[in-house]
């Protein structure tokens, strides 16, 4: 076998013998960890505990505060009924006259 098939294969098994050798103290759901494990992992892993900020505030936009306001009419203005004209184009100027040159004996 060529070194470089064996690379793969010899870091999937430092990988498994690093990540077995990982201590916990109980199942950790790495897709969607609650904030208690959080909390918890980052006590254990030497960090600060975080401080509270308090419950997020919801924002929601009021539809109807913009709309007496608005300085747009209420209703829109009237099309005008006249088709709008279009310029007639120009004369066309006369073709030059053409020349023929006389025929080399």
């Amino acid at each position: 076998m060529n070194v470089r098939h064996l690379l793969p294969i010899a870091f999937g098994a430092l990988a498994l013998v690093s990540l077995s050798s990982c201590e916990s103290s109980g199942p950790i759901d790495a897709r969607n960890p609650t904030v208690e494990e959080l909390d918890r992992l980052d006590v254990q892993w030497g960090l600060k505990p975080r401080k509270s900020r308090g419950t997020p505030t919801r924002v929601v936009p009021n539809i109807n505060a913009g709309m007496a306001a608005s300085p747009a009419p209420a209703v829109p203005a009237m099309i005008d009924p006249t088709p709008p004209t279009v310029p007639t184009p120009a004369p066309a100027a006369p073709p030059p006259p053409t020349t023929v040159a006389p025929a080399l004996r």
